[in-house]
């Protein structure tokens, strides 16, 4: 039974290919206007390593590169089971830094009808993680400033002031506790 054997396949292993070509689908258009069907594809150079368990075969590291683009993959295939669930990352080279947009195709379903759209949550976080950290970094400054403007106008209008690592409220202690022992002192003098 093939069912049988394929969901039973087992094992380690990897690929790796220098320069060439793949015969009826252009990815270098199709990536570039969105229509690759017939043409060749020339690609530098496709690598990745894969464990197959249980019919199950996953794959962490695919790096496909092709003149005017790179693409990674990571995800499951299904050997027994015949579906896929891989998620496939091009990305246009920029001359300069070499690092373009990218966008996270998700490939999901049966091998018969896979299901295969954009990622845009994925694409957002890919593309702007440097401006996500730099807005973070300002809300922080942004809070930490008002919170120390809070902190001054507090201790001027209790008429208080901190040393340093104390808070507001131990401060307001502080002066009631020294103004207490000096009106006691009083009583007794």
């Amino acid at each position: 039974n093939v069912d049988a054997i394929m969901r039973s396949l087992s094992g380690n292993g990897a690929l790796r290919l220098g320069q060439g070509t793949i015969q009826g689908l252009d990815l270098n258009t199709l990536m570039g206007s969105g229509n690759g069907s017939g043409g060749t594809t020339v690609f530098d150079s496709l690598g990745a390593t894969f464990a197959i368990n249980a019919g199950n075969l996953r794959n962490d590291d695919l790096l496909f590169v092709l003149p005017n683009y790179e693409a990674r993959g990571k995800g499951r295939v299904g050997l027994g089971a015949q579906d896929i669930d891989y998620l496939f990352t091009p990305a246009a080279l920029r001359a300069n830094s070499g690092k373009g947009i990218a966008i996270p195709v998700s490939i999901k379903g049966p091998w018969s009808n896979p299901r295969i759209q954009p990622d845009l949550e994925a694409a957002i976080n890919l593309n702007l993680a440097e401006e996500k950290a730099k807005l973070k970094e300002k809300a922080k400054a942004l809070e930490d400033d008002t919170k120390a403007r809070a902190q001054e106008k507090l201790e001027k209008e209790l008429g208080v002031s901190t040393q340093d690592g104390q808070s507001v409220e131990d401060a307001v202690k502080k002066k009631l506790e020294d103004k207490l022992k000096g009106e006691l002192f009083k009583l007794f003098d």
